[in-house]
């Protein structure tokens, strides 16, 4: 399983984030791509052994604020952690095989 997780979102990120991201991989073999400001998300990666778990960043150069009004950030600024990790999940949807029941 693969999941994109916008690792800036949230009131502990990235550090939370991250940890779960660890975790999750680590304990359930999850494929974690994280998304926000690489080189921060690199640096808090590198607390955490985390070598060969299949962690990826991809970098989002900007991020939603607190005082953003709800229904701009992805209309105005496509290019926030929120939005870029909700688009790799619907790409990661719509490339998944299709599941039939028997």
């Amino acid at each position: 399983m693969k999941i994109a997780l916008d690792a800036m979102g949230g009131d502990l990120a990235p550090k939370a984030t991250v940890e779960g991201a660890v975790l999750a991989s680590r304990d359930f073999g999850i494929e974690v791509v994280m998304v926000g400001d690489g080189e921060i998300l690199s640096r808090e990666l590198a607390d955490h052994e985390a070598a060969n778990l299949p962690i990826r960043i991809e970098h989002a150069p900007e991020v939603v604020l607190m005082d953003d009004k709800p229904c701009f950030p992805n209309r105005d600024r496509r290019f926030t952690s929120a939005s870029i990790s909700s688009s790799a999940a619907t790409r990661a949807l719509l490339s998944a095989p299709e599941i039939r029941a028997p």
